[in-house]
């Protein structure tokens, strides 16, 4: 027997093909707009992060004994008084890497400038970072590395001294057939791109408040992954997801590095449950700058290949991308980068390597494309090495190239 179909015709809504006038602004404009930092609730304690000035250092010993004794000081952790969050935090990363999950609290060694080893939790703000600024730590100094070429080297320091090399993942992004593309008739070109890291720098550093509620806990946080900082909240306590409620009211900025589930977002709300008050936490403006997810810091070389008439055969090379000193989001850049350095162009062939690398710097994430823009900038800069080459005109390589509409 056959399937038997009702057609149900629904109109198109009137707003489709509209301008449709925007409703949030004059709240956000004349200052009611309500922020994670902007959470008043009574009892509220404030939580300050003690953090190493250096980006690779031994931890020796650390003493708390003069932030203890402060006034309005309620307590004072390191990692071994929260044994909860000995696993730490872990974002998605292609199958096979090495993986370094981001700690909430670092106990042997910290592996960044900014990466934090004590937390404060005092009745005021100013009282929570003068006690954490009072906290003492022996750090013995280790050789560190700040960016890929150097990581890369022979005889480079070991981010992580357990690893054979810095180097954490290695893959190939490969189709077409690469060794015609460049035959001995090929025109070629090649180019090396060194990015600088850049930052997501919004209005509104993170901030986090967070308060215990009918046997659960409550987050008010500045982030662009309510649910992904749920989860984490939830797997790390011990709390069913379901007792877990985290809103981003409004977010006053985050180009994508408020992705990322950080670590002060679980110890807000690891604190709220253990003490059954609201605890608050927000970020200074450098804080922010020193611990919020970055982008880049990518080597990109690369080689184009063309018939004699600029039709483009290949493109091969190598991706070597700094992923800081944990495994973040920004370990699944080159599946992003890679395939945007397609762009616009019908391309026969390509044979890409893509190294993942550890640096002594902040972890790396999305920032304002999440790898789109420098895919897309290295193979707009090695077309116009190409034109060079080729004597052409930049303009007219393209449009020999582009992708036909049919």
């Amino acid at each position: 027997m056959g399937t038997e179909w009702t057609l149900i015709l629904v109109p198109m809504p009137p707003h489709i093909g509209r301008p449709m006038r925007r409703l949030e602004d004059e709240r956000l404009i004349t200052g009611r707009g309500r922020y994670a930092g902007d959470i008043k609730l009574d009892g509220t304690l404030h939580l300050a992060l003690s953090r190493s000035p250096m980006p690779h250092a031994r931890i020796r010993a650390i003493d708390t004994s003069a932030a203890k004794a402060m006034p309005g000081v309620v307590a004072v952790w390191t990692a071994s008084d929260l044994p909860e969050v000995a696993p730490g935090l872990s974002d998605f990363g292609p199958t096979g890497i090495v993986q370094r999950g981001r700690p909430i609290l670092t106990n042997d060694e910290v592996h960044y400038i900014g990466d934090a080893y004590a937390v404060v939790l005092a009745e005021t703000a100013y009282q929570a970072h003068d006690a954490a600024e009072a906290i003492a730590a022996e750090l013995d100094p280790l050789p560190g590395v700040g960016d890929v070429v150097t990581a890369t080297a022979d005889g480079a320091p070991k981010v992580h001294p357990d690893m054979e090399s810095n180097i954490a993942h290695s893959s190939t992004t490969t189709f077409g057939d690469i060794k015609a593309a460049f035959a001995a008739d090929s025109v070629t070109a090649k180019i090396r791109l060194v990015t600088d890291r850049v930052m997501g720098v919004a209005m509104e550093p993170r901030a986090v408040t967070a308060t215990y509620e009918n046997g659960g806990i409550k987050v008010w946080t500045s982030t662009q992954n309510i649910f992904g900082v749920r989860n984490a909240v939830a797997s790390i306590l011990g709390i069913p997801e379901a007792n877990v409620r985290v809103l981003a009211e409004d977010v006053g900025g985050g180009f994508g590095a408020k992705g990322t589930v950080f670590p002060e977002e679980v110890l807000t709300a690891l604190a709220a449950l253990r003490f059954k008050r609201p605890v608050r936490w927000v970020a200074t403006r450098s804080e922010d700058g020193a611990t919020t997810s970055q982008g880049h810091g990518t080597v990109l070389e690369l080689e184009l290949a063309s018939a004699p008439d600029g039709k483009l055969r290949g493109l091969r090379g190598r991706v070597i991308h700094d992923i800081g000193a944990y495994s973040a989001s920004g370990a699944g850049q080159p599946g992003i980068i890679i395939p945007h350095m397609i762009s616009a162009y019908v391309l026969p062939a390509m044979d890409i390597e893509a190294e993942l690398v550890y640096t002594n710097t902040v972890p790396t994430g999305f920032i304002r494309g999440g790898g789109r823009p420098l895919g897309n900038y290295g193979i707009e800069r090695v077309m116009d090495r190409l034109a060079l080459k080729l004597g052409v005109d930049p303009a007219t390589l393209r449009k020999r190239n582009l992708i036909k509409p049919e």
